[in-house]
């Protein structure tokens, strides 16, 4: 008996090991419904909040890294967010209203709206997931290479919180805290988060003697949870941002232009004008839940966000005064309305249906100023107002239909309708400013509206060839609306002829595998897909357009995009975990003319006419800010301690190949950046109740100095710009929770 019971207590420690070594289990709600990460057939990367954690990351930028056929640069705009998913990027001017990115973020379930918003702090976040490849059905318009998902904690009926305070190079201080207070124990709850950053800038500008890329960050976000009933449940959410900085947008290149001061020494510039941000963002959403007793579910979700950003800038980039632009504000406010309805799992299949309303108003308010020691006979100032509304209705149903317990079958439809008005307003003093350089005085004449209708669809199959494996194909579509040209100023030409821009529309065809294996010790989940995006939204060079020619908006590009993306994780012994992701990419354009070249002038060719070309053929370039790999890994590793304690360490490592910066289009060799890796490390003690520990950490551990993006600029005269990533930032971190 003796050894029979020492065999059991063999085979519980056994059970009790390979217990603790089991992944975390991830649940999101991508699909509309809480389900397994491992059930759902999409490509999809989540991030819980400890995972979050381990990152060491501060923001939806910082989580980038970690995905598979996403990047995300630093933008030479503030509050920018050039992101680009499965190899699919365009670029417009630089805070554009009348133009939607091609991807959409929602904050617990509401759109973020436009780019300078979407740069969300992970304080207090439950949950990212990253959705690749188009979203049209469940998430709407504009999610046209993907969508990413970011869920806030809810409060509970356990009282408690934490606090972390960070120091680090540049003079970094960084201060968290959150709370969580039950009010009325299974009724009434709020949680409270708050952070600050301040940091002084790695970039000087030698001009005028001060640093840029610095922050002065403020977060807060508040979430109250009331739940009348056992089956009712009510959420409020709040957020709010400020940030202050002057930004980093480019430095000249030492190519000996007068007037246009520039070396081989990064992170240095010679600007007159200081570049600033000014970012100020606030959202709330209101969900409400209910459960019927015959297990349908009724779910309303309304929205509101009031968004601004003031970003002057120094447009002629120079170290005399030229042409500024003192006063930049782009602003959104935005309401949105979703209900939802989903069906209990009945035996044979469940649906989800939904009507949603989006109101959105975009505004961009700019004072330009042309300084004498750029064109003396012009000396004054421009004044630009444009204004663009947004209504959208939209209803949608999607399903799943299990033809056995094995094999389903799944699919929805969403049909959009949508309304774009444009007023603008565009004055000079003096007067013959405007007309000097083609734009109209005065009040556009714009009578013309955008109104665009469509019909996404998604189909597919699941097959589970057992509990911990399953595989799917699928194809959907997607559609990104229509576009205002109101990226510069409007001309007399682009009044006549390229004042609107038509939707652009994607077919994508996915095949996917997720796995489970070794008593959930591995995951292992991969997709194959191919992306075909037709009448891309593109800025060409049209030489009709003012007096000189300009860079306009057109649907002029089509794309073939083809990949896959491999993620592994795994936890071979009980202290060591290990991550890999891995994404290829291969996309080009199909069909691309009338491309704008930003070579200097000399460099562009002369016909028989003698009338310079400044266009190219793209067709079969690369699309930008596509590397062919993206390649990151983990390793974690978590030593015991005499006292219960543990030391834990975790090394990430990020890799991507060689691509062309934002305005490479042309694939010129000037626009090719070449591949990068980066090594973040994150190590330091928690105490055995996991209340406190202290950390130290870095990013960009060996200080790579490799650029983030290059461009020539064409204004007065032609010259390279080029920007950096980030040097080595480095600190110590300490966190309590209570």
């Amino acid at each position: 008996m003796a050894g029979a019971t020492g065999a059991v207590h063999a085979q519980e420690a056994d059970q009790d090991t390979e217990q603790s070594r089991t992944l975390e289990t991830v649940t999101i709600t991508a699909t509309k419904r809480e389900e397994n990460l491992q059930d759902v057939p999409i490509s999809i990367s989540a991030f819980s909040e400890a995972q979050i954690e381990a990152t060491g990351s501060q923001n939806l930028q910082d989580l980038a890294n970690s995905i598979p056929n996403l990047v995300y640069p630093s933008s030479r705009e503030g509050g920018g967010a050039d992101i680009s998913i499965r190899g699919v990027f365009q670029q417009a001017q630089p805070l554009q209203i009348g133009f939607d990115n091609g991807y959409g973020v929602y904050l617990d379930g509401v759109y973020m709206g436009k780019h300078f918003s979407v740069n969300q702090d992970l304080g207090e976040i439950e949950r990212v997931e990253v959705l690749r490849g188009p979203q049209g059905t469940l998430f709407g318009k504009n999610t046209i290479a993907g969508a990413l998902n970011i869920v806030s904690k809810r409060p509970d009926n356990e009282f408690g919180g934490q606090v972390s305070a960070e120091i680090g190079n540049y003079d970094l201080r960084r201060v968290r805290a959150s709370v969580n207070v039950p009010i009325v124990e299974d009724k009434l709850a709020f949680r409270l988060a708050l952070s600050g950053t301040e940091r002084d800038g790695y970039v000087k500008n030698k001009t005028l003697g001060v640093d840029l890329a610095n922050i002065d960050d403020f977060n807060g976000r508040l979430l109250v949870g009331y739940t009348p009933t056992p089956n009712t449940g009510v959420y409020l959410s709040v957020d709010h941002r400020h940030s202050v900085s002057r930004h980093y947008e480019a430095e000249n290149a030492d190519i000996g232009f007068t007037n246009y001061t520039g070396d081989d020494e990064p992170f240095t510039v010679y600007r007159d004008f200081v570049d600033r941000n000014d970012l100020q963002t606030f959202g709330t959403s209101l969900t409400v839940e209910h459960e019927f007793e015959n297990g349908f579910s009724l779910t309303s979700i309304t929205g509101y966000r009031d968004d601004k950003i003031n970003a002057p800038r120094d447009v002629d980039g120079s170290d005399f005064g030229g042409y500024n632009r003192n006063k930049m504000v782009v602003g959104q406010n935005l309401f949105t309305q979703e209900l939802r309805l989903a069906s209990p799992e009945y035996d044979r299949f469940d649906y989800v249906a939904g009507l949603y309303y989006f109101k959105q108003a975009n505004s961009r308010d700019e004072v330009a100023e042309v300084l004498p020691t750029w064109i003396p006979a012009l000396v004054g100032f421009a004044n630009f107002q444009y204004d663009v509304d947004v209504e959208s209705y939209a209803a949608f149903f999607h399903s799943n239909f299990r033809v056995t317990d094995d094999f389903t079958l799944f699919g929805g439809l969403r049909y959009t309708d949508e309304t774009k008005e444009l007023e603008a307003l565009q004055t000079s003093d003096p007067a013959a400013i405007l007309p000097a350089f083609g734009v109209p005085f005065g009040q556009a004449d714009i009578d013309e509206d955008i109104q665009d209708s469509d019909i996404s669809y998604t189909a597919g199959l699941r097959y589970q060839f057992t509990d911990d494996i399953m595989a799917y194909g699928s194809v959907a579509t997607g559609y990104k609306s229509g576009a205002f040209n109101v990226g510069g100023n409007i001309t007399t030409g682009i009044l006549a002829n390229d004042l609107t821009v038509d939707p652009e529309s994607v077919t994508s065809y996915e095949a996917g595998m997720k796995t489970r294996l070794f008593n959930g010790m591995v995951q292992l989940n991969g997709a194959v897909f191919l992306l075909n995006y037709d009448d891309l939204q593109v800025r060409v060079f049209d030489p009709t357009v003012g007096t000189i020619g300009t860079n306009v908006l057109k649907n002029a590009a089509s794309v073939e995009s083809k990949g896959f993306e491999l993620e592994l994780s795994a936890r071979p012994t009980d202290p060591l975990l290990v991550a890999l992701g891995i994404g290829y990419v291969d996309s080009t354009y199909d069909s691309f003319e009338g491309v704008p070249l930003q070579r200097p002038a000399g460099s562009f060719g002369d016909d028989n006419d003698g009338v310079i070309d400044r266009r190219t053929d793209a067709t079969g370039n690369r699309v930008p800010l596509a590397p062919k790999w993206t390649i990151n890994a983990a390793v974690g590793y978590d030593v015991p301690l005499p006292n219960q304690g543990q030391w834990r360490s975790r090394l990430d490592y990020n890799y991507k190949s060689e691509r062309y910066g934002a305005d490479g289009s042309t694939n010129d060799p000037a626009d090719l950046l070449p591949g990068y890796s980066l090594i973040n490390v994150r190590t330091g003690y928690e105490s055995p109740d996991g209340n406190y520990g202290i950390y130290l950490w870095a990013k960009n551990l060996t200080d790579e100095r490799e650029l983030d993006e290059t461009r020539y600029i064409q204004f007065i005269t032609s010259r390279l710009q080029q920007r950096y990533i980030e040097p080595r930032t480095y600190g110590v971190s300490v966190n309590m929770k209570f």
